[in-house]
């Protein structure tokens, strides 16, 4: 199976090339709406472009939702939902900004971003070493989406109130919970 990710993606630095290149051919002015397979499916792929990407650099990551909302047991029901909550309320223009604690491999904070275009997500993660996979996946998100996406690292104890202590005029329009 691995072999043939790197088959079709090639190496691990040509996975995260795949994936930067799928979000710069697929860059919309236009919104794909709420309610748009299309834009389900793109999340989907470009979910499943990062998961390979971290399958082919860690021995220790074991692929897309492997415990998340992309879990194939879910059979992309949350996935749809979340998309569905951020984009209307993105279309309405309510959501500036989107909290997440909890990173991991940054596949729902893709999502966030996807889903609510011209919105900022901030993300809390741990980022301890028996995840090596996630300061990779906050660059690479970080490449992407440029200052639209933060990734601060520490304990959410600890980090979130500080965050909020130097930005004391932020709020959160949107979350995950």
């Amino acid at each position: 199976m691995h072999a043939l990710l790197i088959a079709i993606l090639g190496a691990p630095q040509e996975a995260t090339e795949t994936f930067q290149e799928a979000l710069r051919r697929e860059n919309r002015t236009d919104h794909l709406g709420c309610d748009s397979v299309g834009a389900l499916q793109r999340v989907q792929r470009l979910a499943q472009l990062m998961a390979d990407d971290l399958t082919s650099t860690s021995k220790h990551f074991y692929g897309m939702g492997y415990l998340g909302i992309f879990s194939p047991v879910y059979n992309m029901t949350k996935v749809a939902l979340i998309h569905e909550h951020v984009c209307r309320r993105a279309l309405l223009q309510e959501v500036k900004n989107v909290c997440e604690v909890g990173f991991n491999a940054g596949e729902s904070a893709m999502l966030f971003l996807e889903a609510a275009p011209t919105a900022n997500l901030i993300s809390f993660e741990l980022g301890d070493k028996s995840k090596p996979w996630v300061r990779r996946a906050g660059a690479r998100l970080s490449r992407v989406y440029g200052n639209r996406f933060t990734l601060k690292l520490g304990d959410s104890k600890a980090t979130v109130p500080l965050y909020l202590e130097e930005h004391p005029t932020f709020r959160c329009d949107s979350s995950p919970v």
